[in-house]
């Protein structure tokens, strides 16, 4: 079951909180979730779930 849902805010896991995503897809891969998302700074890719974290986990930091 996928951790986040279609417009939440993540985090790419090497990445500063100013550099957000919103999820735009999640689909199911051999490996579990994988996600669409736009890129806060522009563009579009598709991450896993292991590599993503909270938006909110990294402000502050």
């Amino acid at each position: 079951m996928a951790r986040w849902t279609i417009g939440d805010d993540v985090l790419r896991t090497e990445d500063r909180p100013e550099r957000r995503a919103t999820v735009t897809a999640v689909a199911e891969g051999p490996d579990g979730a994988v996600y669409g998302l736009a890129y806060a700074e522009g563009g579009e890719g598709w991450w896993p779930e292991a590599a993503l974290g909270e938006a909110g986990d990294a402000a502050g930091g």
